[in-house]
């Protein structure tokens, strides 16, 4: 909706528009806490599919909807609405200061995670990148956040749910981590760890896991190891 207002100028469209944005950016409201940060949204949340926890507080699923938020408030502001752009903009303005429980000085970052025990230690691209792109990084601490960013060392790994990016506690007890295809990932009791080999999928797990398909199949595991035939996975020649 806002690349439509930024390339199109249409108002007609946009005015129209405005009314399901707001719905559902008041849905996500309601699951704010008085220091502005939405906690606990219930439901299959997706952020970019990235290996981020998004359960209690996610610091990438609150940057997702600051920038929502500042999309908004500019788009209701020049479609004439102030009341609106008002209350867009008092929301992202609990949400800055709010979000200041996830910064990690030290390493000129956010934290991915924060809850009742403190901010968790894992550090991500995409909270990084979403922060900046919500405005919730104040220009002082833009060009160190960029530098975390473009530093590839830090920030970039072989495996996609990298250490960088799943909190070092790992995975909940009953929250679903999602790998795609192969990586590892910590859960309490130990890594997840799949991996792709000639034409097979073998997988080494301390806890029941499920492979979900392309066709729409989901087949349940037990913990332990065992190997998966991707002709098997993916029945309908849709592999990866």
């Amino acid at each position: 909706m806002h690349l439509l207002y930024r390339y199109t100028g249409d108002r007609e469209t946009v005015a129209e528009l405005l009314d399901t944005a707001e719905g559902v950016l008041r849905w996500f409201a309601r699951h704010a806490r008085p220091d502005g940060l939405l906690h606990d949204v219930p439901g299959r949340v997706l952020i970019d599919r990235s290996p981020v926890q998004v359960a209690g507080y996610s610091a990438a699923l609150n940057a997702l909807w600051g920038r929502a938020l500042a999309d908004y408030a500019e788009m209701a502001a020049w479609s004439g609405d102030p009341g609106r752009a008002l209350w867009a903009r008092d929301a992202h303005a609990r949400l800055a200061d709010g979000f200041e429980a996830f910064r990690d000085g030290e390493r000129g970052a956010y934290r991915d995670t924060l809850d009742p025990a403190g901010p968790g230690r894992g550090v991500s691209e995409h909270t990084a990148a979403a922060a900046v792109c919500a405005h919730l990084v104040p220009p002082r601490r833009r060009e160190r956040v960029r530098d975390l960013l473009l530093d590839r060392a830090a920030m970039f790994t072989r495996s996609p749910p990298a250490d960088h990016g799943v909190d070092e506690r790992g995975a909940r007890d009953g929250t679903p981590v999602h790998l795609r295809i192969a990586g590892r990932v910590p859960t309490p009791h130990g890594f997840v760890e799949v991996a792709v080999e000639d034409g097979r999928i073998r997988v080494d797990s301390p806890v029941p896991v499920e492979s979900s398909h392309p066709s729409g199949r989901l087949d349940s595991f037990p913990a332990g190891r065992r190997t998966i035939a991707l002709h098997h996975a993916f029945p309908r020649g849709d592999q990866p």
